[in-house]
């Protein structure tokens, strides 16, 4: 065994969001933290908890660039590449920042440069021949071309982060329940005793607290059906014990689950409840909702209804059961847009009397 010291961290952002109902949530800090670990050492989820910024897609830095260019050093520092070329230096042949200056802006030369990496090749630059290193693989010098092209990199993007910190996201963040926030860690260390050096990466998908109900996994008796004055899809529930699937939820820290749900009488809704089961259909009872009823208003808002849950830990399957035991087969019951997951209070220091 060989001891390792980790000599990169990066940790990379992307924030993705699309509009959907206001829901007032104050997002909470999402902890990062990276640290020299095994690369099957998974940071944990707050998959319900979590809030991702509204807007447009942005991405704060790719973690497959980074990676590459980091291999490509690697390969370079490793091979005989640097007793010909310098970093910003003329010597035998071209300096590498001249080389990414010209081709940093040109798609189609990539091909042709890795193919003169492996082949070797002359006249650009002059008449002396660069040798050929046909031990090396296509993958492994498109990454050292990575590396050479982003030596003209603009440097606008922001740092990354540290390997331990938090990220907040912006204010009124839960109000998108499509949105996720990706949390993408690469690690590289500096090789031992003759060894190569070794990457590694790891992503967790953090997601909005509210969810849109009729994108999960819907069983019969359930349909979805977009409805054009709704700005999220409707969970149309038809039959009583029909139920709702929520994959992979860390339930961590979740005290209650807020449902917007309406039972309009114009159509023949006859209402009903929800149940909130663990990990099946059948599984544990976390919680119910009140009975929802028919109402004859059709101008009414969705009703609110917060459910209470039992505290439970770590990754489950979520599944929403809809009951109404007098309901016939294949009869309306009501419909579920969103389903908000609340965190628990975070408990407060009470003064101690003197």
């Amino acid at each position: 065994m060989r001891a390792r010291a980790y000599g990169l961290a990066v940790v990379i952002l992307v924030l993705a969001g699309c509009g959907g109902p206001s829901v007032a949530s104050s997002p909470p800090p999402v902890s990062v933290k990276a640290s020299a670990a095994p690369a099957s050492a998974a940071p944990a989820s707050g998959a319900a908890s979590a809030a991702a910024s509204s807007g447009a897609a942005t991405t704060v830095r790719s973690s497959d660039n980074v990676v590459a260019q980091s291999t490509g050093r690697r390969l370079i520092e490793g091979s005989d590449c640097l007793s010909c070329h310098q970093l910003n230096r003329k010597s035998i042949g071209p300096a590498y920042i001249d080389v990414a200056r010209r081709y940093h802006d040109d798609s189609t030369a990539t091909a042709r440069l890795v193919r003169k990496i492996r082949e070797g090749g002359s006249g650009v630059w002059g008449n002396v021949a660069m040798p050929a290193h046909p031990s090396l693989t296509e993958q492994q010098a498109s990454a050292m071309l990575a590396y050479i092209l982003s030596l003209a990199d603009k440097k606008t993007e922001p740092p990354s982060l540290p390997v331990r910190g938090a990220y907040t996201p912006a204010a009124g963040s839960g109000d998108s329940p499509q949105a996720v926030v990706e949390l993408r860690a690469a690690y590289t260390d500096r090789g031992a005793n003759g060894m190569a050096p070794i990457t590694r990466e790891k992503t967790v998908v953090l997601r909005s607290p509210t969810v849109v109900v009729a994108n999960a996994e819907l069983s019969e008796g359930v349909s979805k059906q977009s409805v054009e004055q709704l700005p999220v899809p409707v969970t149309v529930v038809n039959r009583s014990g029909s139920s709702v699937a929520l994959k992979q939820l860390d339930l961590t820290g979740v005290s209650a689950i807020v449902f917007t749900a309406s039972a309009p009488a114009q159509y023949q809704a006859l209402g009903g409840k929800i149940e909130v089961h663990l990990d099946s259909p059948t599984g544990a009872l976390l919680g119910e909702t009140e009975l929802i009823r028919p109402s004859a208003d059709p101008a009414a808002p969705p009703s609110q209804l917060r459910t209470p849950l039992k505290p439970t830990a770590g990754l489950h399957d979520v599944y929403l059961v809809f009951r109404n035991p007098d309901a016939k087969t294949d009869q309306f019951l009501f419909a579920v847009l969103t389903a908000t997951f609340e965190a628990a209070p975070q408990a407060t220091a009470t003064p101690s009397a003197r």
